[in-house]
């Protein structure tokens, strides 16, 4: 499955691109998250989760590219929180596993 049947806005993949997701560990947690049934995100929420698994699998700095105190600063910021979410599940599956 490729990052651009998840919805995003052109200047969304740029985004995206910018901080290298598209291949590695991040893609595919993040693909297992969104591609099955669930409830629907915003590209908002779901290019802050991109960076949230980015900021704990490789150190990428966490920079929401919203003005503060808009609604799509708010979906970013929760969306980084799912991102940390589904590392530490990644995290406590590994350590059983192992």
């Amino acid at each position: 499955m490729n990052i651009n049947s998840f919805g995003f806005t052109q200047a969304q993949i740029k985004e995206i691109a910018a901080v290298g997701i598209g291949s590695g560990l991040a893609d595919t947690l993040f693909k297992q998250a969104f591609q099955g049934p669930r409830d629907p995100r915003s590209p908002s929420y779901r290019l802050g989760c991109i960076a949230g698994l980015r900021y704990r699998l490789a150190g990428a700095s966490l920079r929401c590219p919203y003005l503060p105190a808009t609604a799509e600063a708010d979906a970013w910021y929760a969306g980084t929180e799912e991102g940390h979410a589904i590392f530490r599940r990644y995290e406590a599956d590994q350590k059983e596993a192992g």
